[in-house]
């Protein structure tokens, strides 16, 4: 993954920010990311506010009911996506 890059959740329902909207964007060593984050449709989208630092492992953690679906389910665990930038 680029610096430079969107990190993008697809879910198969449109979904809302949910009651706990609670979201970690950190490196792997527990450095806190800032970031911007949106809801469009089915997808939950994060966008650093500054450029991500290369050859590095970054976490990104959607916990328990941070987005919901037009019903109000919510995520029942904590998601978590591990990459590495370029």
């Amino acid at each position: 993954m680029g610096v430079n890059k969107v990190v993008k959740f697809t879910f198969s329902k449109y979904i809302i920010l949910g009651p706990n909207p609670l979201i970690d964007f950190k490196t792997a060593t527990g450095t806190a990311i800032k970031f911007t984050s949106s809801v469009v449709n089915k997808c939950f989208i994060t966008k650093p506010t500054n450029l991500l630092t290369p050859i590095t492992t970054y976490n990104v953690v959607l916990h328990s009911n941070c987005v919901t679906d037009l019903s109000g389910a919510g995520l029942a665990a904590p998601y978590t996506v591990k990459f590495k930038t370029a």
